[in-house]
């Protein structure tokens, strides 16, 4: 649509709106006046779309410049068209020239779609078998056959014919053993072939394998009675123990009976792919269990990366409210791999108070933090010291022996990464209970802090609030916040700034900002602060600079504070 066309077009659907918005104020019938705005709206809407629509239609009619026909295609998702119009229009893309773009990006698509996409199948099935086209694709067309669930025999010979090939991309393996399963009882003759993989280099593709044979058998899997009954989980057997387990995982905690089982199988010594099963369900039955935890922190340091994973989403499933849970991994922090202290720190964090049973080992892992413990296991640490609060005092020591800028720690450590550390500890020490020992630490930071430095400025402005009257010898160097030159910017200081930034999925309600901790701790400062006063005044009566869900105002801030150094 050209400049003039969408003028026209505007005045089209805003001059009526006026004129019924004059009939509003004229004393009309509001009710009346409303569904009138909102047909208007609607056909305003509609007619934009159609005219989008057809101006992506056109680019894919048209040879030549695949980069524009690619952005149509990302135009045309964004558009939410409804799903039967939506297919139509996808489906004839699957021809398209350009096969590992706009063909590539339909047939995904597609997939999306489900059932509903049958009649595409014979289009995606000759893009899968073609061996000219581009791995990616193929692997691609192997997943969106099983997303559409069409298990005609076609489909499934084809698969499994490819299957039966040497040499495949890991990808590949997945995406056809994923898709042979997704087809039902209708591809049981695939079992043996998916079979062979479970003795693949690979243990995600092992993993996938056995999930899929034991699917594709359709057994009746026990039922909680029957598990109760069981002496043993038969793993060794053709179905590897697969309907117990799938019972297992679907029971969750309500099968915490079967925790010994699962224990007394993984001591004796089954393939890995099934030691990874078993991780998978005592992370469903055993969230409660000490013993259970214990095992899934055992089974952190080994090598292979997919068996890992899995013990790291079972740990997410643990019960850390109870008491027997939280000194199990209170024991873990003390372990000598440094990953299973880090993970049992992140684990801890969000029971709060409710961890303080950590407290003594906590102290004891941040005594022994040096130049060779990461960044992100010493924010591990702290961020559970500040999660616990005043109970984690203890920790005081340890994390005042790490403020000096010359302590070990620092040793050959970056200096952004020093001033990211050494402000993470200020803010901690706020939270568990800071001494007038941090004072001249608080007082050096806020007063050579750069611009490059606001995160930590904003840390020890925190501080010094937390300190109250005891920092008076910071209000000069907590005005220099109140400068409009000040280079300030939002932060969240609740978490360990990880990566160069506290606010990556973090809570935007906690947002705050170096002059904001500034005006805040001069408030808590009191009487004391007054000096400040003059500029806090003009504060008042500035614009806010921002909205206020994703940035507290000064001039309220400042309003605040100005009351309470004066006392009222």
């Amino acid at each position: 649509m050209k400049p003039g066309q969408y003028l026209i077009a505007f005045l089209g659907i805003v001059v009526p709106m006026l004129s019924l918005h004059a009939q509003t104020n004229a004393g009309g019938q509001d009710e009346e006046v409303r569904k009138k705005f909102l047909e208007l709206a609607l056909k305003a809407d509609e007619k934009r779309r159609k005219e989008e629509l057809q101006a992506i239609l056109a680019t894919f009619a048209q040879e030549g410049d695949v980069a524009k026909q690619r952005t149509a295609f990302s135009k045309l998702l964004d558009l939410k068209v409804p799903a039967d119009e939506e297919f139509q229009i996808l489906q004839p893309l699957l021809d398209h020239k350009d096969r590992e773009g706009v063909a590539y990006f339909a047939m995904v698509a597609i997939g999306m779609h489900g059932k509903r996409a049958k009649p595409a199948v014979p289009k995606i099935l000759a893009i899968f078998k073609d061996s000219s086209a581009p791995l990616f694709v193929r692997e691609a067309a192997a997943a969106t056959l099983g997303q559409i669930g069409d298990a005609r025999p076609a489909v499934i010979e084809a698969m499994t014919v490819h299957l039966r090939a040497s040499g495949l991309s890991d990808k590949f393996k997945l995406n056809l053993i994923e898709s042979l399963g997704a087809l039902g009882l209708d591809a049981q003759d695939a079992i043996p072939v998916i079979e062979r993989y479970l003795k693949d280099p690979d243990l995600s593709v092992q993993v996938k394998a056995y999930y899929t044979a034991g699917k594709l058998r359709g057994e009746r899997l026990p039922s909680l009675a029957d598990l109760r009954k069981a002496k043993r989980l038969e793993w060794a057997k053709a179905d590897g123990a697969y309907p117990a387990v799938m019972a297992i995982e679907a029971a969750g905690p309500q099968a915490d009976f079967t925790v010994p089982l699962i224990l007394q199988a993984i001591e004796e010594d089954p393939p890995t792919y099934i030691y990874c099963v078993l991780m998978r369900a005592l992370g469903h039955a055993g969230a409660n269990d000490p013993k259970a935890v214990r095992a899934m922190l055992d089974a952190i340091p080994i090598k292979e990366l997919p068996l890992r994973q899995e013990v790291l989403r079972a740990l997410k499933k643990t019960d850390i409210s109870r008491e027997e849970v939280v000194v199990v991994f209170a024991d873990g922090m003390g372990d000598i791999d440094p990953f299973v202290q880090y993970q049992c720190a992140l684990a801890l964090r969000p029971a709060g108070p409710k961890a303080k049973k950590a407290v003594p080992a906590l102290v004891n892992v941040l005594k022994k933090v040096d130049s060779q413990t990461s960044s992100e296991n010493l924010g591990a640490f702290l961020e559970l010291a500040h999660a616990i609060g005043p109970a984690a005092a203890t920790c005081r020591e340890p994390i005042l022996d790490m403020l000096p800028e010359r302590a070990g720690v620092y040793k050959d450590r970056p200096k952004m990464e020093v001033h990211m550390l050494r402000g993470y500890l200020l803010v901690t020490l706020a939270e568990i209970g800071i001494t007038k020992e941090a004072l001249p630490f608080v007082l050096d930071v806020l007063a050579t802090s750069d611009n490059r430095m606001v995160q930590q400025y904003a840390s020890a402005a925190r501080a010094a609030g937390a300190l109250g009257k005891d920092a008076r010898e910071a209000v000069p160097f907590l005005m220099r916040a109140l400068d409009p030159k000040f280079a300030d910017r939002g932060m969240v200081l609740e978490s360990f700034p990880r990566h160069g930034t506290a606010l990556l999925g973090l809570d935007l309600k906690k947002l705050t900002s170096a002059r904001i901790e500034a005006i805040r701790a001069l408030a808590k400062i009191g009487p004391d602060a007054k000096a400040a006063l003059p500029r806090l005044t003009q504060m008042v009566d500035d614009p806010p600079i921002a909205p206020a869900e994703y940035y507290p105002p000064y001039n309220d801030e400042a309003r605040k504070a100005i009351q309470a150094i004066r006392g009222k």
